[in-house]
């Protein structure tokens, strides 16, 4: 019989003690919305356009930060009707997103649409793998995309 123990890192925050490896648990709706504002938003379950408003300004100020980006697009994904209800709500993150999609576009053409395509989707899969410790075929379901697509890319 296996004994485990569990240690409250802080609220929302525990640790799985008593097997190989230690195990963290979050539970977000426990957590601090100061301390862990990112992690608890990381949901498909946002409470309200406030919320949507608080995560624009927030990305605004680390829209450089492919770590952030990353985030904020699966959370996007994850609450895509919340985010398309308020065409307000829709501007305001078609402005923060404008300088990466313009770039993006820029780069696009200057490598070939096809191929810059091609290079976006695989940077895209390999930030979200590493920024959010998840499967490869997690990654490319959250971009709306399948395994097969990345492996014939590559």
């Amino acid at each position: 019989m296996r004994h485990f123990e569990v240690e409250a890192v802080e609220a929302g925050i525990y640790y799985i003690k008593g097997d190989i490896l230690t195990m963290q648990l979050i539970v977000t709706s426990q957590l601090s919305g100061e301390e862990n504002f990112w992690l608890k938003n990381l949901t498909d379950d946002l409470p309200d356009r406030m919320a949507v408003d608080v995560l624009a300004r927030e990305y605004h100020e680390h829209r450089k930060n492919t770590l952030y980006r990353s985030v904020m697009n699966v959370i996007v994904r994850a609450n895509e009707e919340l985010f398309k209800e308020e065409s307000n709500v829709c501007e305001a993150i078609i402005d923060l997103f404008r300088d990466e999609y313009d770039k993006g576009v820029e780069e696009a053409q200057q490598m070939g649409v096809q191929q810059g395509m091609q290079q976006v989707m695989l940077q895209s899969v390999e930030n979200l793998m590493k920024s959010l410790a998840i499967s490869l075929e997690k990654a490319c379901e959250l971009l709306g995309s399948s395994q097969e697509d990345y492996e014939v890319l590559r």
